[in-house]
């Protein structure tokens, strides 16, 4: 997964076992963090990553002791905290609201959830009704792009639990886990 931030336009590659490395936007190496582990702080597996807009801190989601866990890292790298999320079984997608409230959804109960900053949550929408398998998440003005891996297509939903569209791939693609 690669990020770029908005107001640096750092470039903040995800590896997917280990670490993050962070380069300028003329790809020069910055820096990297990311000890693997399963302790508080460290990385077992990421799956997931976003960057919240105000803080520039880093929400990274991977395995730890769990099926999921969820922490916060500082621009820099440095753990701030873990976020509780026993309600999510598995993060398939994460994503960062207009609001600075992270959004993540759930691949084994399609649902999206919505936590503020310090973990708290906000609220959420059962999607089960129009997905299968949800593996990644993106965010346009007030609508959530979910990618239904099983069922080869994008779902819309409002902000406001409204479903909006289905949008089915032009082509059946074995396998369609990214957005």
């Amino acid at each position: 997964k690669i990020l770029v931030n908005d107001d640096s336009f750092d470039i903040h590659i995800f590896i997917w076992f280990l670490f993050f490395q962070i380069f300028d936007k003329n790809g020069n190496f910055k820096y990297m963090f990311g000890v693997p582990g399963k302790d508080e702080g460290m990385l077992w597996y990421p799956r997931k990553v976003a960057v919240l807009r105000d803080s520039g801190n880093f929400v990274i989601c991977d395995r730890g002791n769990e099926r999921s866990r969820m922490q916060i890292f500082s621009p820099s790298g440095h753990f701030i905290r873990r976020i509780p999320i026993r309600f999510i079984d598995i993060v398939a997608g994460l994503a960062i609201s207009r609001e600075g409230h992270i959004v993540a959804v759930d691949s084994v109960t399609p649902t999206i959830f919505i936590l503020s900053e310090n973990g708290d949550l906000i609220r959420y929408i059962e999607c089960s009704d129009h997905m299968t398998k949800p593996s990644d998440i993106t965010i346009f003005n007030h609508e959530y792009y979910i990618c239904d891996f099983k069922g080869h297509s994008v779902i819309v939903m409002h902000e406001n639990d409204t479903f909006l569209s289905h949008l089915p791939g032009v082509y059946k693609i074995p396998i369609l886990d990214s957005i």
